[in-house]
């Protein structure tokens, strides 16, 4: 697998982004083209039977939302169904439900730069190789071995989350976004990262059930957790490492408008955390 050629179909209604998607994906190496679409049913049907590897799909298309294909597709192809990058240009309500996705590897807003995109997909694609390998290694029942012999790259399952690298890593990404630790909301976002680190629960498991988790934590509410992360979250995009933001979301502009839900923010600084430090 990580030698193979990964197979990726680009589901994109809007022209602009459509055309910086493929200009970009054909400069990147290991990687080919199957198939461009423009609508979302369509789309739909040729991934069922071209089972590409990955794709990249508009969030919203005529014909087809991206939840709705990848639920469909998830229930149709089971293990065989593709990973995702999702772009966006606006912040639709479904963004919630696409964050939450374990199919959805990155979620992109544009119109942002090709230096910017090429380099977020490139740390997609290395993502993706990596959990499919280990992913395989279990499923071939050589595991063990396979993980062993690559223990340079991979590191102990066990020491990668213990419970100090974890608070250690997390504190120092908080510090370097440019969060204000004297917000109590800062608790909340530090405990709610922790968490999901530590335990890898995030795929599979709700908002709600992460809210109710960090407010039994810190002695709080499920919604004064809520409103607490929210709260730091717009603390940190606003007053926070602007360029930080700009680098990890590929924005041009960091504003209220663009500021991500709970989710989102969520969703990629663990992805994020995920490939620098759990692999």
């Amino acid at each position: 697998m990580l030698d193979e050629i990964l197979k990726i179909v680009i589901a994109i209604n809007n022209p602009e982004t459509l055309n910086q998607v493929v200009r970009v994906t054909n400069r990147l190496s290991g990687v080919k083209i199957e198939n461009i679409i423009t609508n979302g049913e369509e789309a739909y049907k040729r991934i069922r039977r071209i089972k590409p590897h990955l794709v990249f799909v508009e969030a919203v298309m005529p014909g087809m939302d991206c939840v709705t294909m990848i639920d469909g597709l998830k229930r149709l192809l089971g293990k065989e169904c593709p990973a995702f990058f999702v772009a966006y240009s606006f912040l639709p309500g479904i963004m919630s439900l696409i964050t939450e996705s374990d199919l959805v590897i990155q979620c992109h807003h544009f119109p942002m730069k090709d230096v910017v995109l090429a380099k977020q997909l490139e740390k997609g694609l290395d993502y993706y190789r990596g959990m499919y390998y280990i992913e395989e290694a279990r499923r071939s029942g050589i595991g063990a071995s396979v993980l062993s012999d690559n223990q340079a790259y991979y590191g102990e399952k066990n020491e990668l989350r213990d419970a100090m690298r974890v608070k250690r890593i997390v504190s120092h990404e908080l510090e370097a976004m440019g969060a204000n630790a004297k917000l109590k909301g800062y608790l909340y976002v530090e405990e709610a990262i922790n968490s999901e680190l530590i335990k890898d629960t995030y795929r599979n498991r709700r908002m709600m059930e992460l809210y109710s988790t960090v407010g039994e934590s810190l002695g709080s509410s499920k919604s004064g957790a809520e409103k607490g992360i929210r709260r730091s979250i717009r603390d940190m995009w606003i007053n926070g490492n602007q360029e930080y933001f700009k680098e990890l979301w590929g924005y041009k502009v960091i504003n209220d408008s663009n500021c991500p839900s709970n989710s989102e923010f969520l969703r990629v600084v663990l992805n994020s955390l995920e490939r620098e430090y759990m692999m």
